[in-house]
């Protein structure tokens, strides 16, 4: 009986899933209340590759300096540099 329970319970949390990817690069977060849509691995891929849009960084500049995407633009406040000159 417990068995079935557990089958149950797990039927109905993959039946309330949106989308479940085949393939973790087209996967995204799926996130109660979300304010911006997420977009998978692969299609940021193809968002670079096609170069149709700016992709920045909002993180501190070591941060992005450790581990940014190739390509992103660091847009965080820079000390001793005006604002418009970030990018």
């Amino acid at each position: 009986m417990r068995h079935l329970a557990m089958s149950l319970a797990a039927s109905l949390l993959f039946a309330t899933t949106p989308t479940i990817a085949q393939n973790v690069l087209d996967a995204t977060l799926v996130e109660s209340e979300q304010k911006t849509a997420d977009i998978s691995t692969n299609e940021l891929r193809r968002f670079i590759d096609s170069r149709s849009g700016v992709l920045i960084d909002a993180r501190p500049p070591l941060e992005y300096s450790i581990s940014h995407i190739p390509g992103a633009q660091n847009v965080a406040p820079q000390p001793g540099r005006p604002a418009h000159l970030r990018l």
